[in-house]
């Protein structure tokens, strides 16, 4: 298992909507602690991607000792190379045979794309204003590792930080004594990665059953940013493969095959429309 901040997934993502000047966006995840930084860019070239990586992430968590990245001319070029050479960083690259192997980080954009869209339909606001928001709210999201009771953001504060309640279950907060015997854990021997399909964890199905609020699919495929899912919206009677819902105005029977659980968010409104 890596220790923290050495071992890191970056990528791009966009074009996006243009605002302020901005298109992209450089992700970078740390794989022990799944700390993600999500930087705005102009554009995507390689002395962009550099001086970014440098600002946004060398100068505030220090020199990882490898960088996995797809086979994008920004990462195979020899100005990322370079960079690589003089910090002594080895770097990774998917292969043709197994893309998937950047696969942490591309999950990471998935999550990323719908809570921008939810935030943008809910507050209607750019997504260059609402990024911070939502990367607080994956930050402190737990568990960050499965195993793992501490989010990305108590790893690396080393302590319970002070959150929005609609960000966080105050009730899940770790006593500070736990918290610290665990992080000192954590210091030595980081959390073993287990795949996602282990089953030691509940389905989508099994989370559904304990929701009492979901989103609902955005049918057809939105563009991007877009919401891809509406809501949350209340949840009134669950069936085998059908849950009944709170429009608003109306109640309709919805397939689960478009739902997903949508936990603490007790406090939050519905933003009921069309689906």
């Amino acid at each position: 298992n890596p220790k923290r901040f050495s071992v890191v997934h970056v990528d791009l993502v966009g074009p996006l909507p243009l605002s302020n000047g901005l298109r992209y966006l450089l992700t970078i995840l740390d794989r022990a602690t799944r700390w993600i930084e999500a930087i705005p860019l102009q554009d995507t070239r390689a002395e962009t991607i550099v001086t970014n990586f440098f600002s946004g992430w060398v100068a505030r968590f220090g020199i990882p000792q490898t960088i996995h990245s797809d086979r994008g001319p920004q990462f195979t070029g020899s100005l990322w190379g370079h960079l690589g050479q003089l910090l002594g960083v080895k770097n990774l690259f998917t292969t043709s045979y197994h893309p998937q192997s950047n696969g942490i980080i591309e999950r990471f954009h998935r999550t990323l794309k719908t809570s921008l869209a939810a935030r943008i339909s809910q507050e209607g606001e750019s997504w260059v204003k609402a990024l911070p928001f939502v990367l607080l709210g994956l930050r402190s999201s737990t568990p960050c590792i499965p195993g793992s009771e501490l989010s990305p953001l108590h790893l690396l504060l080393g302590e319970a930080p002070r959150l929005p309640l609609t960000l966080v279950n105050e009730g899940e907060r770790l006593p500070d004594k736990k918290l610290f015997e665990r992080l000192q854990d954590l210091k030595h021997s980081p959390p073993r990665v287990i795949p996602e399909t282990s089953s030691r964890f509940p389905s989508a199905v099994d989370k559904l059953k304990k929701a009492e609020f979901v989103f609902v699919k955005n049918i057809p495929i939105p563009p991007s940013l877009s919401p891809t899912y509406l809501g949350p919206f209340k949840v009134l009677k669950k069936f085998d493969r059908v849950f009944e819902l709170d429009f608003g105005q109306r109640t309709d029977h919805v397939s689960i095959d478009r739902l997903k659980s949508a936990f603490g968010i007790r406090d939050i409104l519905p933003s009921f429309g069309e689906f």
